[in-house]
């Protein structure tokens, strides 16, 4: 099959292209910039570069690269960051979207649309109950009401256009690579203690319990609910289980080289983050789709990875 990929050059794009790759389908990759995609396997791939605000792009893209499925990826991904710059936000997650679907509904051949929105469209399970994908949502943050805003447009294009789109919603996502969130943050932290560029390491809520999945599992996932999931469907990608900050750290530090002292940074705890969310991952089971990487084989190579750069 032919795919393309948004975003490729990112954490889960990459990952994504490489998987696609050794299954042996055909991917576009497309990026923002150059140099997002190393060590890619032998295989039909093929890049592209440009701005998905851009509508020449949008269509050529679809045009000439004619997928059967498009992984919609791309994206400003730290909730964080949205808040320094909402206006920024909304424009590259919610119109860069807008002009994708715009551009797809275009094709006398409209390609199936997998936009890749995020757990925290959810509200808050007051129980700590795991999340189903009929689960009440309640966006806390401009990122979250971002993504929720392109599922809607995605809901609208599928009965007006009749342009195939299914949802997907992850939940946290780690491996190696990744930057910016909470097992990448804390096993840097280690990395830099261990060479000794640091005495502490700096944590925020170490009781916030949060549902992990490997990056090897969350593509076979995406790929999952892609060629087996229905259009106008949604689907939970997750693990089921959840685990607080603090066993993650204490799993990473359990073969460290030095001491880590632990000191809780007030920067870091933020009030609206909600204490406890775990995804419920059945409807995506039910395609065939099972977890194969445990909590600890992922943090071994998140550690293992930022043990052997060369700047952290």
């Amino acid at each position: 099959m032919k795919f393309l990929i948004t975003g490729a050059g990112g954490f889960i794009g990459s990952h994504l292209a490489r998987h696609l790759l050794e299954q042996g389908h055909a991917v576009t990759a497309a990026m923002h910039r150059r140099g997002g995609l190393t060590e890619m396997p032998a295989g039909n791939l093929k890049t592209a570069c440009g701005d998905l605000l851009d509508d020449s792009f949008c269509n050529k893209l679809l045009e000439e690269h004619t997928p059967d499925i498009v992984f919609h990826l791309a994206a400003q991904s730290l909730p964080q960051a949205a808040w320094q710059d909402p206006a920024h936000n909304f424009q590259n997650n919610t119109m860069a979207a807008l002009k994708l679907f715009d551009a797809a509904t275009r094709r006398e051949r409209k390609p199936l649309v997998v936009f890749a929105s995020s757990s925290s469209v959810y509200a808050p399970a007051g129980d700590g109950a795991r999340l189903a994908e009929t689960s009440p949502l309640r966006p806390n943050s401009i990122y979250a009401a971002g993504k929720l805003a392109v599922e809607q447009l995605a809901a609208i294009y599928g009965k007006t256009h009749g342009l195939p789109c299914i949802i997907v919603r992850p939940f946290f996502i780690i491996g190696p690579g990744k930057k910016g969130d909470v097992s990448s943050d804390l096993a840097r932290g280690i990395a830099r203690i261990e060479r000794g560029e640091t005495g502490e390491l700096r944590a925020g809520n170490l009781s916030a319990i949060r549902d992990f999945l490997d990056i090897h599992d969350a593509t076979a996932a995406l790929l999952t609910a892609a060629i087996g999931g229905r259009a106008g469907e949604t689907y939970n990608i997750c693990s089921g289980e959840g685990h607080s900050i603090g066993k993650v750290l204490d799993i990473l530090r359990q073969n460290t080289k030095r001491p880590v002292a632990v000191v809780v940074d007030k920067a870091k705890l933020r009030s609206i983050d909600d204490p406890v969310k775990i995804g419920d991952p059945a409807k995506i089971m039910r395609l065939g789709w099972k977890r194969s990487v445990s909590l600890e084989q992922s943090l071994a190579a998140v550690m293992a990875y930022w043990r052997t750069q060369e700047t952290i």
